[in-house]
C-alpha cells in the first residue's frame, strides 16, 4: 500500500488517501496535473500480470481515483521512478524494467495518453544494469531522461 497526502505550507493535512491493493505496492512519484488533480506512479504486486507491474493512477484534486492502469507482463517487471505530464495532457514515465531470467535492469520509457492508453514504450540497455530516474518532454516534443549505467567508465557516454 502507498498513500498520497496533500498539505499547504502550514503543514495542515488537506487530504490523505491510501491507494493500492492487498499485496505489496510501492509509490514512487506524484505530480499535480493540469486539471488540479494528481498522477501517481507505483509498482504493484496486487494488480497486473507480473510480480511487479507499473501502476499509474490519476486522481482528482482531493485524491479520488479517476482511473488506474497497470503496465507489464509475466516476463517484464517495471519500476516507474518519474512521471511528467506532457503538452498533450498525456504522461511520460521513466524507470527501469527487469526481464524474467535476466539478472540486470534496463532503462524504460513509457508514453501514455490522458486516459492511460499506451502510445509507445522503449527499453534502453546494455549488458549490465541501466536505470532511468527522471524524464521530461522538451519544447519541440522530444523526450529526455537521466539515469545510471553500470557499463561505461569515467568520461564515456
Amino acid at each position: 500500500m502507498y498513500f498520497t497526502v496533500e498539505f499547504p505550507l502550514v503543514a495542515q493535512i488537506t487530504f490523505e488517501k491510501t491507494l493500492g491493493g492487498i499485496s505489496r505496492d510501492q509509490g514512487y512519484c506524484v505530480r499535480q496535473t493540469f486539471d488540479g488533480g494528481y498522477v501517481v506512479t507505483a509498482n504493484t504486486s496486487s494488480y497486473g500480470a507480473g510480480q511487479w507491474d507499473l501502476l499509474l493512477t490519476k486522481t482528482d484534486s482531493v485524491g479520488n481515483i479517476e482511473w488506474s492502469k497497470t503496465y507489464g507482463s509475466t516476463l517484464l517487471e517495471h519500476y516507474p521512478w518519474g512521471v511528467y505530464q506532457t503538452a498533450d495532457s498525456g504522461y511520460f514515465i521513466a524507470g527501469m524494467t527487469l526481464t524474467a531470467g535476466i539478472n540486470y535492469y534496463d532503462g524504460y520509457m513509457l508514453k501514455v495518453d490522458k486516459n492511460g492508453t499506451v502510445q509507445w514504450s522503449k527499453v534502453f540497455g546494455t549488458v549490465g544494469s541501466d536505470y532511468l530516474w527522471c524524464g521530461i518532454e522538451t519544447y519541440n516534443k522530444q523526450y529526455v531522461a537521466v539515469g545510471y549505467t553500470w557499463n561505461f567508465g569515467a568520461g564515456e557516454t
